[in-house]
C-alpha cells in the first residue's frame, strides 16, 4: 500500500514537472517572439490580447477560461451563419479604439493584415525555415483547402462578364466589374502571409503540430474563410492557454469583431 502511494506521488511529481517545463519553454518562446517583433509591435499585440481576455471575462463571467473561449466560438459560428455579430456582446469600444490605433502606429497591423493598395516588402519568407522535404509535406497538407478555394474562385470567374449583347458590352461590363473588384480589394484587409506575425509563429513553434499546420495553410492560402478557421479551433486537443494559440485566435476573430463594433458606433 505504501509503495503504491509513493508510486502515485512520484507519477504526479513527474507530470507536474513536465507541465512546468512545458510552461517555462512556452514562456521563453513568447519572450523571443516579442523580442523579434520589437517593443512597440509586441506591446500593441499584447494590448489586443488583454482586451480579448477582458471581453471574455465580461461576457462569460461564470465560466473558466477555456469554457469562455469555447462558448464564444460557438456563438461566433451562429453569428457567421446569421451573417451578423451578436448584438448582446459587450465590448469596451473606447479602449478598443486605443489598441486599434496602437496597432496602426506601431506597424503591427501591417505585419498581420494589409490593404490591397499597400505594398509590403517580403523580407520574412517562411520557406527558409523548412527543408525541401518539409516543404513538400506542408504543401500536401493544405492541398484540400486550396482545391476547395480554387473551385470557388474558378466558378466565380466563369460567371463574370457573360453577356449576349456583343463583345463591346461584354468588355464594358468586365471592366466595370474589375474596377469594383480592385476597389473592394483596396478597402478590405487581407491576411499578410509575409508578415512578422506568421513568420514569428513559425519560427518559435517548430515542434507544435497544430500551429505549424495553421502556418502552412496561411502561408499558401493567405485569407481563410471562417468555415476553415472554425475547423482549426474546434480540434479537441487545442490548448487555448497557449499564448500563441490565443494570439492566433485574436487575429482570426477578435480584431474583426472590434472593428465591427467601432464602425457601428461611429455611424
Amino acid at each position: 500500500m505504501i509503495l503504491k502511494k509513493l508510486a502515485t506521488i512520484f507519477l504526479i511529481l513527474i507530470l507536474a514537472s513536465c507541465k512546468t517545463n512545458k510552461t517555462v519553454s512556452t514562456n521563453e518562446d513568447l519572450t523571443k517572439f516579442n523580442e523579434y517583433l520589437g517593443l512597440s509591435k509586441a506591446d500593441a499585440l499584447n494590448q489586443a490580447v488583454n482586451s480579448f481576455d477582458n471581453f471574455l471575462l465580461t461576457n462569460y463571467p461564470n465560466d473558466k477560461e477555456k469554457k469562455r473561449i469555447l462558448k464564444f466560438l460557438d456563438e461566433l459560428k451562429v453569428a457567421n451563419e446569421n451573417r451578423k455579430p451578436n448584438n448582446n456582446w459587450i465590448l469596451d469600444t473606447k479602449s478598443n479604439k486605443e489598441f486599434i490605433k496602437t496597432l496602426e502606429t506601431s506597424g503591427m497591423r501591417n505585419e498581420i493584415q494589409i490593404y490591397g493598395y499597400e505594398n509590403y516588402k517580403m523580407d520574412y519568407l517562411i520557406d527558409s525555415l523548412y527543408s525541401e522535404e518539409d516543404k513538400r509535406k506542408n504543401e500536401d497538407i493544405v492541398m484540400g483547402v486550396m482545391n476547395i478555394d480554387e473551385m470557388i474562385i474558378e466558378d466565380s470567374i466563369q460567371n463574370i462578364g457573360r453577356d449576349t449583347t456583343g463583345d463591346a458590352e461584354f468588355y464594358r461590363i468586365s471592366e466595370e466589374q474589375n474596377k469594383l473588384l480592385v476597389a473592394k480589394m483596396d478597402s478590405n484587409l487581407s491576411f499578410n502571409p509575409y508578415g512578422q506575425f506568421l513568420y514569428g509563429l513559425a519560427k518559435q513553434n517548430q515542434n507544435d503540430t497544430l500551429i505549424q499546420k495553421y502556418v502552412d495553410i496561411r502561408r499558401l492560402a493567405g485569407d481563410l474563410s471562417y468555415y476553415h478557421l472554425f475547423d482549426i479551433y474546434s480540434q479537441k486537443d487545442i490548448d487555448f492557454n497557449n499564448p500563441f494559440i490565443k494570439r492566433m485566435f485574436v487575429v482570426d476573430f477578435y480584431l474583426d469583431l472590434v472593428r465591427w463594433d467601432i464602425n457601428r458606433k461611429e455611424k
